[in-house]
């Protein structure tokens, strides 16, 4: 290949390399045109769909855009699932079908109201799974920590009996089997009130509890 071949090969090949940047680029802001226009349109749509729902409404407003988005992204996924696009439904683009834009609508504002009941039970979704991994692994020695700090407050509050407060002096492995079944049946009998006294525990750290 002589020199001028290779000198116009280079060319060509730094040409095509520029041309796609170029249309990498514009693709790339497209999509953020793309986000930014889904992302408003969604925020009218719910404004629009929650006006009888102020609670709803107030908490989708309170949010900032990355959790819009990351709604949007969970939305775009399941309306892809499910045959259709997301965007008939925040364009409107189904309105010559009303009995088909009624359905799509509660379908995509039911998916809403689900992540707004999903983020109201976190805080039960965190205590709940606290007691799962204690009752997966109740002897390990931050476990009984926990468990007995746990034990001490539910005498305290009632849910226990006083009485077992003897019992948290017994040797180590008598005292640990003790206190995993005193709270298994405190959880039983009261699961209200057993629920109350662990979300109390868990809330407070347990340095600053036994200051």
């Amino acid at each position: 290949m002589s020199l001028s071949s290779l000198i116009f090969l280079l060319i060509i090949v730094a040409l095509l390399g520029v041309n796609a940047d170029r249309s990498i680029a514009k693709r790339k802001r497209k999509q953020r045109s793309t986000t930014k226009r889904r992302l408003q349109h969604f925020r009218n749509w719910a404004d629009a769909s929650f006006a009888d729902n102020r609670t709803l409404q107030q908490w989708l407003a309170q949010l900032p855009d990355g959790a819009i988005q990351a709604i949007i992204d969970k939305l775009l996924e399941f309306c892809f699932d499910m045959g259709f696009e997301l965007d008939w439904v925040l364009e409107k683009k189904t309105a010559h079908g009303v009995a088909l834009t009624a359905r799509l609508q509660e379908i995509v504002a039911q998916y809403v109201e689900s992540c707004y009941e999903a983020d109201l039970s976190q805080d039960d979704i965190y205590v709940f799974e606290s007691w799962l991994n204690y009752n997966e692994a109740p002897f390990g020695k931050d476990q009984q920590v926990f468990a007995e700090h746990l034990l001490t407050q539910l005498i305290d509050a009632g849910v226990s009996p006083r009485a077992s407060q003897s019992l948290l002096i017994t040797p180590d492995k008598e005292r640990d089997t003790y206190i995993h079944y005193a709270l298994r049946e405190a959880a039983q009998k009261d699961p209200d009130a057993f629920q109350s006294v662990l979300k109390n525990v868990l809330a407070t750290p347990l340095e600053l509890a036994q200051v």
